[in-house]
């Protein structure tokens, strides 16, 4: 898309402040709770959501 200052306008999927931070009010800027989180703002492992899938390879000697 080019403006009318000819200079090429560029997408991005969150909205950005004037300062180049994150614009919070807009939901694409927020970040993506995965479940529930402690009262310190950790992640709570009891829950599945929380659990990052590990795979172990075994090598045969």
């Amino acid at each position: 898309m080019t403006t009318p200052s000819g200079m090429t306008k560029t997408s991005t999927s969150t909205h950005m402040k004037a300062d180049g931070t994150p614009d919070m009010r807009y939901k694409s800027s927020k970040t993506v709770k995965t479940g529930p989180m402690k009262a310190d703002g950790t992640p709570d492992m009891r829950y599945k959501a929380n659990k990052t899938k590990t795979t172990t390879t075994k090598s045969v000697m």
